[in-house]
């Protein structure tokens, strides 16, 4: 299946973060991102409640670093969208929005339709 969303996610100050996707439910995404997060934290005898607190802590800070220019690691982000996809998941309130878009789809011309 092909990337055919791209999917933002804002907080107060702004726009955090960009990622293609192959659908516009995030529920789906979650299902990519973030079941596996929780069901190994689960195996390790972390709480529920516990790890809503992680990653709730991981997206304010991760906030804090975008605010102050620190450089962020692509995984860093990846992370955050796990986070975020849990807490939505779990209907707990979050500092994030998100916005889904779909591509567009872009036609190639190959070399012999053009040349005649």
């Amino acid at each position: 299946m092909v990337n055919e969303y791209y999917l933002y996610l804002y907080n107060q100050q702004g726009f955090i973060a960009k990622f293609e996707t192959k659908t516009d439910d995030i529920l789906l995404i979650y299902k990519d991102f973030g079941e596996d997060l929780v069901i190994a934290s689960m195996i390790k005898n972390i709480k529920l409640n516990e790890q809503i607190k992680d990653y709730q802590n991981f997206i304010k800070n991760l906030n804090k670093m975008k605010i102050n220019c620190y450089k962020i690691k692509k995984t860093d982000f990846f992370i955050y969208l796990s986070c975020f996809t849990i807490l939505y998941k779990l209907n707990q309130d979050t500092i994030v929005d998100y916005l889904f878009i779909k591509k567009k789809k872009r036609f190639k011309q190959t070399l012999s339709q053009t040349c005649h």
